[in-house]
């Protein structure tokens, strides 16, 4: 959750929840990514309003000039106002991101080769089970 790790953890206000850390072993395979097919639709709103409560947390609590490190950036010593900028624009591309692959989801078949009914089901029955 960026929220959680950009406006807890790089400001010395950590998330009470864990995080999944570079360092992690498996990281690298990014299963912290995707949505475990049996948490719901409600845990993952729930989730994510907790984190965005945290962020908020610490946006109202320090000034928007105080200083952090985020150690994986190319000029890690950065302002709240650096990581706030951030994390807009990652959540701004992410829901573009799905805007994108809502609307290939909806147009025509232009593609051939490709079985869309079949991929469209896959999509919808995946969906489907995760908000049950």
């Amino acid at each position: 959750m960026t929220e959680a790790r950009y406006l807890g953890n790089i400001f010395d206000r950590p998330y009470p929840e864990p995080l999944p850390n570079f360092t992690d072993p498996g990281y690298a395979n990014r299963h912290h990514l995707w949505v475990p097919e049996h948490e719901t639709r409600a845990q993952i709103l729930t989730n994510y309003n907790r984190a965005c409560a945290h962020a908020d947390s610490t946006i109202q609590s320090l000034p928007i000039d105080t200083r952090a490190t985020v150690p994986w950036w190319p000029s890690p010593d950065v302002m709240l106002f650096n990581v706030l900028t951030h994390v807009l624009t990652e959540t701004n591309r992410h829901a573009g991101h799905a805007d994108i692959l809502r609307e290939q989801l909806t147009t025509t078949d232009a593609d051939p080769t490709v079985d869309w009914p079949s991929h469209r089901s896959q999509i919808e029955a995946a969906a489907r089970a995760a908000e049950q």
